[in-house]
């Protein structure tokens, strides 16, 4: 990544592993998508499985 900090890079390695936990959970990409445009709309199955 050209031009970016380090504070950048760490920020894409946890976006990526945030990704990859909610493939491992079954989420498809368009479940991802949606969760991450609209977090609110899953805050109730948040505190359920955290």
């Amino acid at each position: 990544m050209i031009g970016l900090s380090g504070k950048s890079e760490q920020l894409d390695e946890e976006w990526l592993i945030l990704i990859m936990e909610a493939k491992k959970m079954g989420l498809n990409p368009n479940e991802i998508r949606e969760f991450l445009n609209n977090p609110n709309t899953y805050s109730e199955v948040l505190s359920i499985n955290l």
